[in-house]
């Protein structure tokens, strides 16, 4: 990398590191691209992005892409882009009227007992889970195989139990 490469791909953390050991120089940086700019400051990567910003040429061209526009990003985006194209691909819309949403607030210590207790209350045909790590995927999944065995065993009591009465 110390000959130069055409494209680096780096977390910020990562990037700042290579520039700290003299193994990446920014200076004639062309083209910088930002992605998922909401995600990198929701996990907290703001301040090394605006580290590595104050790195970068004055001249160059700037891609910034977000899913969403926070005002946090927003004021992000107007430091670092000039005369900047908006483009939007699907505008803001709501859910459709069949579609119930819920949003619960729970400490995470208690997030897979309120699922349990609503997929066991709540009656649905299908229910979509979002989780933002695989591994938390992994660990959801397993908890709602545990819940889905515990209701059909508890469902095929009840069906014995009223099969029994007069």
């Amino acid at each position: 990398m110390k000959k130069g490469v055409d494209i680096l791909v780096a977390t910020p953390g990562r990037l700042l590191d290579f520039i700290a050991q003299g193994i990446i120089s920014l200076k004639n940086l062309e083209i910088f691209v930002l992605d998922e700019a909401d995600r990198m400051l929701d996990m907290g990567f703001v301040h090394d992005v605006k580290r590595i910003i104050k790195l970068l040429p004055q001249k160059r061209q700037t891609l910034f892409f977000s899913a969403t526009m926070p005002g946090e990003i927003q004021k992000l985006a107007n430091s670092i882009l000039n005369n900047p194209v908006k483009v939007e691909v699907t505008p803001v819309s709501s859910t459709a009227d069949t579609i119930k949403q819920s949003v619960y607030f729970v400490e995470r210590e208690n997030k897979l007992n309120l699922l349990s207790h609503i997929l066991k209350n709540d009656i649905a045909d299908s229910v979509l889970v979002f989780s933002r790590t695989k591994h938390g995927a992994d660990k959801i999944a397993r908890k709602l195989q545990k819940i889905i065995f515990q209701l059909r065993l508890f469902t095929v009591i009840n069906l014995r139990m009223q099969d029994r009465m007069p």
